[in-house]
């Protein structure tokens, strides 16, 4: 990896090594950091990584948690002043007929006697079917297939065919119920080219889980 000194234009090349080695790896910027991601482990019979990584203005490479899935994909992830972030994903390989893809939250604790709620916004583009669904995750195993999922009521942008929305919707104030101990916030991406193509953008932004004040 090279770095490039923008007030001097030296370049510098980093000594420290791809722990990862991939063909066509995604890059993106996240702060002042590069996330590495996926791709192909093999040129020859479509094996494909869950790595992912943070590179360090230094260099440095620190392995972050897998991803949920091995694709050929590439993405941008995407940081503004305003600690408003998002990231977009495509399957750009193989056209597979069904790509599911999890974005989940940190983990959020909660009392007994506290009223939660979660709202957020979302913009869709080019859309050919309804593909996000949002969830309310317990008994946090690691594993997305494995722990707790509750399919949350929620207004989801739609209806924007040919184009980006001009504006996001609101989600509306969804209620929390359950074992709130400790808990998670999933939207779920379900994509995919059979039986029809599914392949609708989605932006989420101005995520929220409050608690109710109590008088």
């Amino acid at each position: 990896m090279e770095q490039i000194n923008l007030e001097t234009g030296i370049l510098t090349e980093n000594t420290i090594l791809n722990p990862n080695p991939v063909f066509s790896a995604g890059s993106s910027i996240w702060g002042d950091n590069i996330i590495s991601f996926g791709v192909c482990s093999s040129n020859f019979n479509a094996q494909y990584s869950k790595k992912l990584y943070k590179i360090s203005p230094w260099g440095e490479w620190t392995e972050l948690a897998d991803m949920h899935v091995g694709l050929q994909t590439k993405g941008e992830v995407v940081y503004d002043g305003n600690f408003n972030s998002k990231l977009f994903e495509t399957d750009v390989a193989n056209r597979q007929s069904s790509n599911i893809s999890w974005l989940v939250s940190s983990p959020i604790t909660a009392s007994s006697s506290d009223q939660v709620f979660l709202n957020f916004e979302t913009k869709d583009g080019f859309n050919n079917g309804e593909t996000l669904q949002v969830y309310l995750i317990t008994n946090w195993t690691g594993d997305i297939t494995t722990s707790t999922k509750t399919l949350l009521s929620a207004n989801i942008a739609s209806g924007s065919t040919a184009g980006y929305d001009a504006n996001f919707t609101f989600s509306g104030n969804v209620p929390l119920t359950g074992d709130l101990s400790n808990f998670r916030i999933g939207f779920k991406y379900v994509g995919g080219y059979a039986p029809t193509p599914k392949t609708t953008t989605y932006q989420i932004d101005n995520v929220r889980v409050y608690k109710a004040k109590k008088f």
